[in-house]
């Protein structure tokens, strides 16, 4: 199953849970140029005055969680999202706490999260 929804309807592309993600699970592709939205966020785009929000609104598809295998439930991007368009699906949050509690009880400690 799928451990990030996204409700397409309630997204509004403000780009937060890019932001905030700190596996970047979330990524956006103009496809005017194909420009990953990480390189526009911030930008105004010369000769149209547009905030890269404006553009991906116009020519992108919404967030799309590409990466969430790389996802560490931190539930960052359900609470930064402005809409609440975003929601970690409680039944595999679950599943991911006890896989958690699984290996910090197997090797004694650590974060299971971590990235070597």
């Amino acid at each position: 199953g799928t451990t990030v929804a996204v409700d397409w309807d309630s997204c509004i592309a403000a780009g937060s849970c890019m932001s905030v993600c700190p596996v970047q699970t979330f990524q956006w592709y103009r496809t005017e140029q194909d420009i990953p939205a990480k390189d526009v966020v911030g930008k105004v785009f010369e000769g149209t005055g547009k905030t890269e929000q404006d553009e991906r609104l116009d020519h992108t598809d919404k967030s799309q969680p590409i990466r969430e295998h790389d996802c560490t439930v931190c539930m960052a991007c359900q609470e930064i999202c402005p809409t609440g368009a975003i929601r970690i699906e409680q039944a595999n949050l679950e599943w991911h706490e006890k896989a958690a509690g699984t290996f910090v009880k197997m090797t004694g400690g650590g974060n299971p999260h971590a990235h070597d």
